[in-house]
């Protein structure tokens, strides 16, 4: 392979002014204390029982009392007209907003850091916790759209798993209350004095725009305060606590849950800024690069009230990812991040010009460091059927925590679907597509090295991680060529790119279940392992030399429910297994009638000239390169191989967190924990009510 390179020292994030735009707010409160004082801020003493901030932040708003409605809709880069018009002026090819970027820029983190290991070295001794590794649902392969129209390519979010929550609704409405008024704050309650006017409705953020390479990006502004570094500019960030974001779907089992205290594996602002490390410090740090921002507000609650706040700036955001205070190694790994991506784009789409494509980005922990890209063209409908699939749902979720009656049958059948917004968040836990109580089988392991934090959950992602999945026992297994998008119905046995597909018994009105696409036990016992344990080899996308006899036996294996098919002694499952026979000797002669393309990015670090594992502490003067080279599948059967493989290998590592059966009782642990917190607050209460209320700004009597 031929080696090309890049140099951060030619690649720089450039502001492109807009004028017209309407002044970003500011913190509401006194709030702004937060922003110069590196340490968690409570909302109210618990000592000393002194308000710091003024006692209408504790009690949130009730989702059901908020008109939601005065809230602009969020607009993805696809449909931001804005944006792709200022790309044009700018001779621009790809747009992105803040929100679409950040889970591939993710992928290209794990690549050109190969793996570095999170720092938790500020986390005190007494706690349990320590684990180096981002949490198991941070580290899935990153689906993206890229959507073509009128010469420009805008990146949308992946929205197949997409879920309205509680968290996401309650993101929206604490970001008003920290930059409102009291008086002002209460005109967005459904029943008010003074509504906003229909002027006030709906207006439109204010963003920063940049530019890099072929790049125009966008940045939702949420906050300002001129005193900090840089443009000034800050995210808001609401983080609900753990009990919570472990079990999104039954959030009402975990809202009593209460932060008690500094540190301690439970109830602490500490077990929340560790799993914070692990699950959401890459996303905020590359937000706030892309739109050249100082840092992010956060704000800790339970749904019910606020217990307080924490500035975090991204040199401290980047001693936790990269590993040191200064930015040099974050600023220039994303900016040769986007150079690279920038590449791979190029070469997708002029492999396929002018159309839709849909992108799995995989970063493989290997030596050397790799990455999987797989480049599927697909057409505005499949797009849509996609993007919308769970929107129904979504819909009578968001209608039932706001208190609004469900729709009828005949509404919800002639409802006219919408793509979800991408607002500050959906949850990274998923709600059920068929509405079902996924808690008795929440899975995730406690003690193991994917436990704390691997259903962890943020308020703000627009692109859902579903951490938590339905059990799909006794319901028919959708092929995963069929969640790369092919929305066409399949026949029992039939040939699509190369891959034979074969429907199990249930399909074909068998009385004995079928096989599932992926069975861990069996995965374990036949795939061997690379470094992060993922049940596929270092040579899943083969160039075209390899032997064929591997691929033969690559293909039986990443089938695997071809393999466990032939494992089965039941009777009822002959006739499948003839047709099995059948299946595999099509699959190694069939033709290939959609192209994608498959690759495998690999890359070489060189600081100041030397070849490096990984770039550690640079500081400005410093000298990036990265040398990069890409292997191109021309063989379509391997390709689609491989593409199915990560569809496949993806579902595995949600269902290998479901098997484990310790996540069942943290879950339980936690809901304990909220039961106590129920009573532990009546007694808070009760001593509130015994004073009057003291603030911080209250002049302190003088004692005799």
């Amino acid at each position: 392979m031929q080696m090309q390179s890049l140099d951060s020292r030619h690649l720089k994030l450039q502001p492109v002014p807009q004028d017209g735009q309407r002044p970003v707010p500011t913190l509401t409160y006194g709030l702004d204390r937060v922003l110069f004082n590196p340490s968690v801020y409570y909302l109210q003493d618990p000592r000393s029982r002194v308000y710091n901030f003024d006692r209408y932040l504790q009690k949130l708003m009730p989702l059901a009392e908020f008109d939601f409605d005065c809230l602009g809709r969020f607009v993805t880069s696809s449909r931001d007209q804005k944006l792709r018009s200022i790309a044009l002026g700018q001779g621009k090819k790809y747009i992105g907003s803040s929100s679409s970027m950040t889970g591939i820029l993710s992928q290209f983190h794990y690549l050109l850091s190969n793996w570095r290991p999170v720092n938790t070295s500020t986390m005190s001794r007494g706690f349990p916790g320590h684990l180096e590794t981002f949490s198991v649902f941070s580290r899935l392969p990153t689906p993206i759209f890229l959507r073509w129209q009128d010469g420009v390519y805008a990146v949308d979010a992946d929205k197949e798993f997409d879920c309205s929550s509680v968290l996401s609704l309650l993101g929206r409405s604490m970001e008003k209350l920290l930059t409102s008024s009291q008086e002002e704050f209460e005109r967005y309650r459904k029943i008010s004095a003074d509504p906003l006017s229909s002027a006030e409705r709906g207006v439109r953020d204010t963003y920063h725009y940049s530019h890099l390479g072929d790049f125009l990006l966008r940045s939702q502004l949420d906050a300002y305060d001129a005193r900090l570094p840089g443009t000034g500019m800050f995210d808001l960030k609401t983080r609900a606590v753990v009990s919570i974001r472990m079990d999104v779907e039954n959030f009402e089992q975990g809202y009593d849950y209460e932060i008690k205290g500094l540190h301690g594996e439970y109830e602490s602002y500490e077990r929340e800024y560790y799993d914070m490390i692990r699950s959401a410090f890459l996303k905020y740090s590359l937000q706030v690069r892309i739109g050249r921002m100082d840092g992010v507000f956060v704000a800790f609650h339970n749904v019910q009230r606020i217990f307080g706040f924490r500035y975090i700036s991204l040199p401290e955001m980047d001693s936790c990812i990269h590993g040191s205070w200064d930015t040099s190694t974050g600023d220039k790994e994303f900016t040769l991040s986007m150079g690279l991506l920038n590449t791979v784009f190029n070469r997708a789409t002029d492999r396929f010009p002018n159309q839709t494509l849909r992108v799995h980005f995989e970063a493989r922990d290997t030596d050397p460091a790799s990455m999987y890209v797989f480049v599927e063209p697909v057409t505005e409908e499949e797009v849509h059927q996609i993007q919308t699939k769970n929107q129904l749902v979504i819909d009578e979720h968001e209608r039932r925590m706001l208190g609004l009656a469900p729709r009828s049958d005949a509404d919800s059948g002639t409802a006219i679907v919408e793509e979800a917004d991408e607002v500050s968040g959906a949850a990274e836990s998923a709600f059920l597509e068929d509405g079902s109580d996924p808690s008795p089988r929440l899975k995730v392991t406690e003690d193991s090295a994917e436990a704390d934090g691997a259903l962890d959950v943020d308020d703000d992602d627009s692109r859902l991680q579903p951490e938590i999945m339905p059990d799909r026992s006794g319901e028919t297994e959708t092929a995963p060529l069929e969640e790369g998008g092919n929305p066409s119905p399949r026949p029992e046995i039939m040939v699509e790119s190369g891959v034979a597909e074969v429907a199990p018994p249930e399909e074909r009105g068998d009385p004995s279940p079928g096989p599932t696409v992926m069975e861990d036990s069996r995965e374990a016992e036949s795939a061997p392992e690379d470094r992060d344990g993922d049940p596929s080899p270092r040579s899943e996308i083969m160039p075209d030399g390899a032997a064929e006899s591997a691929r033969d036996d690559e293909d039986v294996r990443l089938r695997p429910e071809l393999q466990i098919v032939e494992d089965s002694k039941e009777a009822g499952d002959r006739a499948w297994l003839e047709q099995v026979d059948k299946a595999q000797e099509t699959l190694r002669t069939s033709t290939v009638p959609k192209n994608i393309l498959a690759m495998t990015v690999t890359i070489r670090n060189k600081v100041n000239g030397q070849v490096v594992k990984r770039p550690e502490a640079l500081r400005k003067d410093d000298d990036w390169a990265l040398d990069y080279a890409f292997d191109v599948v021309t063989s379509p059967a391997r390709a689609w191989s491989s593409y199915e493989s990560l569809l496949a290998r993806r579902r595995a590592k949600m269902r290998r967190v479901m098997a484990d059966e310790n996540v069942s009782e943290m879950i339980k642990r936690l809901r304990k924990l909220s039961y106590d917190g129920k009573g532990w607050r009546k007694e808070q209460d009760d001593l509130d009510a015994e004073r009057d209320a003291v603030f911080f700004d209250q002049s302190s009597p003088r004692r005799s």
